[in-house]
Formats: structure tokens, sequence, C-alpha cells
């Protein structure tokens, strides 16, 4: 059913954006103040499924 299965995050993606102080585009000697911090999307894996149906199915 797929309802029980569990992840953990593998690691976060970069957002690639200059203008972003978590990205490795984002100038080292920059001070802005309109600069944001956005993490990329998460790159999730499966560790663990549950063979049997959930109370749902």
């Amino acid at each position: 059913c797929q309802h029980f299965v569990r992840f953990y995050i593998h690691g976060i993606m970069d957002c690639e954006m200059s203008n972003c102080t978590k990205s490795i585009r984002h100038p080292k000697n920059c001070h802005k103040d309109s600069c944001i911090q956005n993490w990329g999307p998460e790159i999730q894996r499966i560790y663990e499924t549950i063979p049997e149906g959930c109370h749902a199915c």
C-alpha cells in the first residue's frame, strides 16, 4: 500500500541562487540585507517499508 514507508533525509540540494546565503553561488564577501536564506529540495531515501496493509487500505 506504501502508506507505511519511512524516509530519511540524505542531503539537501543547493538552490543555486546567487542571492541566497546558503548557496555556493553566493559571494563570500556579500553582506546585503536583501539576500535570502533558502534551502533547496531535500534528497530523501527510503529506509523502511512495512509489508502489511494499513487500516486505510
